[in-house]
């Protein structure tokens, strides 16, 4: 069994409501919809964090599904 991350530990202390999944990954491909079909959830339903560093705004994290690409132009 995999240690709490500090995500899990934000959300359980916020007691909002979050199902964890495990699954097998190939360390070379850690595609976000790999992840999705290993788990069986829709693409829709999995999310990735992204950290940018724009000029104007300065550092952004962002989360999106990972069948999306990140437009840092609408970010």
């Amino acid at each position: 069994m995999a240690s709490k991350t500090n995500a899990v530990r934000i959300v359980q202390q916020k007691k909002y409501p979050f199902k964890e999944a495990f699954y097998d990954y190939d360390p070379d491909d850690l595609n976000g919809m790999h992840a999705a079909q290993a788990i069986g959830f829709p693409p829709e339903q999995v999310f990735k964090t992204l950290v940018a560093k724009g000029n104007k705004n300065g550092i952004m994290v962002l989360c999106l599904p990972v069948c999306c690409e990140l437009d840092l132009k609408k970010a």
